[in-house]
C-alpha cells in the first residue's frame, strides 16, 4: 500500500513539475508588444566576449530642466538590448549601462544619433565592453566556495548538505547584507535558477527511475556474469571488454546515460572479483 502511494505521489510530482515548465515555456513564447518610438539598439559584452545578461540600460536626458531617466530596459540572453526613446527628444542624451559586479559605463549620444532619433530612425550603438569589478561580494563568494570544498574534503558534512549550506550562505549574504551595502550582492534566486540545467536534472532522474525498475529483472547481474565468463575472471581482459561496451553505448546514448547504465554492471563485477570498483570505472569514464 505504501509503495503504491509513493508511486502515485511521484507521478503527481512529475506531472506538476511538467505543468510548471510548460506554463513557463508558454508564457515566454508569447509575442511582446512592439516598442513605440525611435529605437536604440546595441550589445553588451565582457572582456571574454561573453554576453552580459540583465544589464540595466537607461537613457538619461533633461526634462523640465532636470536630469532624469527617460527610458530603460535590460539586456537579453545574447547581450542585446532594444530601447525605445521618447519621440522627439530634446537636449543631450546619455546611455548608461549598469550591472552588478561590473564597472558602469556612460555614452554621450552624438549629434548624428540625436538627429536620427528625432527623425524616428533607429540608432545602432557600438558594442559596450564592461570591465568586471572585484569587490567584497567576490571575496565572500570565494570564501564560501572554499569552505564548501573543505567541508566535502574532510567529510564533516555530506556532499549534498555542504552544497546546500554554501547556497544558503550565498543567498543570506545577497538578501540580508545587500540593504546595508550594495557591493555585497552576489546573486538572487532568479539569477541562481539560470545556472540550473533542468535537462540534465530530469534526464538523470528519469534514468535513475528506469534503472531502479530494470535492476529488478536481474539484467545487470546477467551482464556481469557474461562479461566475467567471457574474460575468464582475468581483470586485464575484463577491462578492455567493459571499455568497448562503454564506447559503443556512448555512440548511441548520452554520456551521462551510458555511465548510469554501466556503473551497476561494473560494481557487480568488481565486487565479484574482489577489486576496487574505481579500477574499472575510471577507464570507462
Amino acid at each position: 500500500m505504501r509503495a503504491a502511494l509513493a508511486r502515485w505521489a511521484l507521478a503527481v510530482l512529475l506531472l506538476s513539475l511538467g505543468g510548471v515548465l510548460l506554463a513557463s515555456t508558454g508564457a515566454g513564447a508569447q509575442e511582446d508588444t512592439p516598442p513605440e518610438g525611435p529605437l536604440l539598439v546595441g550589445h553588451v559584452f565582457d572582456r571574454q566576449n561573453q554576453p552580459v545578461v540583465e544589464a540595466r540600460v537607461s537613457v538619461r536626458g533633461s526634462s523640465q530642466g532636470q536630469d532624469e531617466v527617460l527610458a530603460e530596459t535590460y539586456t537579453q540572453a545574447d547581450g542585446r538590448f532594444v530601447l525605445p526613446v521618447p519621440t522627439n527628444p530634446h537636449g543631450m542624451l546619455t546611455v548608461d549601462i549598469e550591472r552588478a559586479h561590473f564597472t558602469s559605463q556612460r555614452l554621450l549620444l552624438s549629434s548624428g544619433a540625436l538627429e536620427n532619433l528625432r527623425a524616428d530612425r533607429p540608432v545602432v550603438l557600438p558594442d559596450f565592453i564592461l570591465e568586471r569589478k572585484i569587490g567584497p561580494a567576490f571575496w565572500i563568494a570565494a570564501f564560501i566556495f572554499v569552505l564548501m570544498l573543505v567541508l566535502i574534503a574532510t567529510s564533516l558534512l555530506h556532499n549534498t548538505l555542504a552544497a546546500l549550506v554554501g547556497a544558503a550562505l550565498i543567498f543570506a549574504v545577497s538578501y540580508l547584507a545587500t540593504p546595508l551595502q550594495a557591493d555585497l550582492f552576489i546573486f538572487d534566486f532568479a539569477g541562481a535558477m539560470r545556472y540550473v540545467d533542468w535537462n540534465v536534472i530530469f534526464l538523470i532522474m528519469g534514468m535513475m527511475i528506469v534503472i531502479a525498475v530494470v535492476e529488478r529483472t536481474g539484467i545487470f547481474q546477467w551482464l556481469a556474469f557474461m562479461a566475467y565468463r567471457v574474460s575468464g575472471g582475468r581483470a586485464w581482459l575484463l577491462l578492455p571488454i567493459l571499455m568497448v561496451i562503454t564506447g559503443v553505448a556512448s555512440a548511441f546514448l548520452d554520456n551521462v546515460t551510458t555511465m548510469l547504465l554501466m556503473t551497476p554492471i561494473t560494481v557487480q563485477i568488481a565486487l565479484g572479483l574482489g577489486i576496487n570498483p574505481l579500477a574499472l570505472l575510471i577507464p570507462e569514464v
